[in-house]
């Protein structure tokens, strides 16, 4: 695994876009979502990611109940200030997430949620 670093930098460009849910764009302006429900961050698009690696096989449960085997992971440079770690490769999967549990515990940080934006 890598070293995770600290990063104590607010991020304002994470969006309210409805009353569960925020979003994020990347640099390349790629959209993810904030999702306090999931376990793990994942993606569909390897083009999102700065490092890739083969993971131990894991099964993943999706929004419309079937079950995917996750095999590889890497590490998604979101901004130079916000990296995203452990991602999940899901080629079947439609959208990016943000599990906000992982974030918060791989970056020891916090998630103050407005009505209008996120800040870490």
């Amino acid at each position: 695994m890598e070293d995770k670093g600290e990063s104590n930098h607010a991020v304002s460009h994470i969006q309210r876009s409805s009353n569960n849910i925020s979003t994020h764009k990347d640099q390349q302006g790629k959209l993810w979502i904030l999702d306090t429900g999931a376990t793990d961050h994942v993606t569909h698009d390897l083009n999102q990611f700065s490092t890739f690696y083969k993971i131990k096989p894991v099964t993943v449960r999706l929004p419309n109940n079937s079950t995917v085997i996750a095999e590889y992971a890497g590490t998604k440079y979101s901004t130079n200030d916000f990296i995203i770690y452990n991602v999940l490769y899901i080629p079947d999967f439609s959208f990016n997430l943000i599990s906000v549990q992982s974030l918060i515990k791989d970056l020891n940080c916090r998630l103050i949620f407005s009505n209008e934006n996120c800040q870490i």
